[in-house]
């Protein structure tokens, strides 16, 4: 069972769903190009097009929107890396491809194209609260246990060398 406001999203219309996402993703933009400080409610109500009373119905405050800005960002990371391109990430090409693909994603969006990285929003929450930093956390090591899955199949395979440690090797693709 998790926190309450993911309990309280799965119970959520399409419609709800949609309103929520939307006042995520701008409270998401909101953070990388003007900082957390800036990113108060009320300009996340107004880049959210929502009313103050939808804004209050779907996040108690602040911290609370922030740790869902934080796990919709760590499952868009997660489903670019379960892409079918990427064949679970199970031999050398598929990293390859992966890299291609990452560098091709971070072209497009740019430095400041609107769209957070995983990466820049850690850099922007990083000295939030406890529960906050203990979301960011738990979003890292998915994404380690991701990879580190995938490196230990490559091991299991005899494609990589049996010193090899997967943990390690996951740890270092996602700081790179």
């Amino acid at each position: 069972m998790g926190p309450p406001e993911v309990r309280d999203e799965q119970r959520l219309t399409a419609k709800g769903l949609a309103t929520r996402d939307r006042i995520v993703q701008a409270a998401a933009e909101l953070i990388v190009t003007e900082g957390l400080s800036a990113s108060n409610m009320e300009s996340v109500r107004k880049a959210a097009s929502v009313s103050g009373s939808q804004l209050a119905h779907y996040f108690a405050d602040k911290s609370a929107l922030i740790r869902a800005v934080i796990r919709r960002q760590i499952g868009g990371v997660l489903d670019f890396h379960r892409q079918t391109k990427l064949h679970e990430l199970q031999s050398f090409d598929d990293f390859e491809r992966w890299v291609d693909l990452n560098m091709r994603y971070l072209r497009r969006i740019g430095t400041s194209g609107g769209t957070p990285t995983y990466h820049a929003l850690t850099a922007q929450l990083a000295k939030s609260d406890d529960a906050t930093r203990a979301t960011l956390a738990a979003g890292y090591e998915q994404w380690i246990d991701l990879l580190q899955k995938a490196i230990h199949q490559m091991k299991d395979r005899g494609l990589l060398t049996a010193a090899a440690n997967p943990r390690q090797l996951a740890v270092v693709i996602v700081c790179a």
